[in-house]
């Protein structure tokens, strides 16, 4: 199955954006900079050479995975790709844990993504592995896009996402929620062990920088090593000395990323049972209290939608 297909199959018109432009976008260049230094020279440095607190490291794992989680089964599965269908319990969870990795809205998140599996490694792609390692890493977020003529605003990209009052909701607070799911709750729970800065350092700002680089692994390095199932286009699958290790970092999402080009509405990304796909098992644990539902398969018939 081809991409164009797939979003044959989805109902959806993805006309695409062009990213090939000289315009800067400094507002996320300042952002990425204060991130990383803040996280690295901070964060870190306070680990390495202040204080090493355990609990302060446990957290920030626990935010990290909290968090990532509702990339890959929000933003990615359920909007993106409509996987599967949720109720108000879960989209809140999205709506929270999504605001805190600071990735912008979840709107605007789908609009990039749709075009990415429709036009892979074209013009329209907008992280295309053919214009580098490191556009497709991250340089790609650090320019505008241009719309083309098609295309008014990116919502007509995801026209289906438009009357999702948890989207709205988002669009609107995203900062807000970021702040306060991200920065000021870590700080707090950490002031409960006596370690406040760390709370802030660790678990808001380091764990925000591996959190992009484990977001942006997947446009980078699932594109460029590893088993490449799909002649068609440069997803790859993950090597399996590489499959533990980059499945924790992305949740799952690394796995078999060339299976998921080949069938992006499957909710699975790892479809084995031994495959690490925290994502799949936890849209799979929600389904049995009813939180979820209507989770889509490969095998599934062509043109069923969630």
């Amino acid at each position: 199955m081809t991409t164009e297909a797939s979003a044959d199959e989805m109902g959806l018109k993805i006309p695409g954006l062009y990213w090939q432009t000289p315009h800067l976008n400094w507002p996320i260049i300042i952002w990425f900079s204060v991130v990383h230094a803040v996280g690295l020279l901070g964060g870190l440095g306070y680990l390495v050479f202040i204080y090493c607190s355990l609990p302060t490291i446990l957290l920030a794992l626990g935010q990290y995975f909290f968090c990532h989680l509702s990339i890959r089964t929000g933003a990615h599965s359920l909007y993106s790709h409509r996987a599967f269908k949720a109720g108000v319990v879960f989209q809140s969870y999205v709506v929270i844990a999504f605001s805190a990795v600071f990735q912008d809205a979840l709107i605007w998140w789908a609009a990039r993504h749709r075009p990415h599996h429709t036009y892979t490694d074209k013009e329209r792609d907008p992280h295309s592995i053919l214009r580098g390692f490191w556009w497709a890493h991250m340089r790609w977020m650090l320019y505008k896009p241009v719309m083309p003529p098609a295309v008014l605003s990116y919502r007509d990209l995801v026209p289906d996402l438009m009357k999702n009052k948890f989207i709205w909701f988002q669009h609107k607070h995203a900062r807000l929620i970021g702040v306060l799911v991200g920065f000021v709750a870590p700080t707090l729970i950490a002031s409960l062990w006596g370690d406040p800065i760390g709370g802030f350092l660790v678990g808001g700002f380091l764990r925000l920088v591996f959190q992009y680089h484990g977001t942006w692994y997947i446009n980078s390095v699932s594109h460029s090593v590893g088993p490449q199932p799909n002649e068609g286009n440069t997803s790859r699958n993950s090597p399996w000395w590489l499959m533990v290790p980059a499945a924790i970092l992305t949740v799952g999402e690394s796995v078999l990323h060339g299976k998921h080009h080949e069938v992006p509405w499957d909710f699975r990304i790892g479809t084995r049972w031994y495959h690490i796909d925290p994502g799949k098992w936890l849209i799979v644990a929600c389904s049995w209290v009813g939180i979820t539902w209507d989770l889509r398969r490969a095998e599934d018939p062509k043109g069923v939608t969630a």
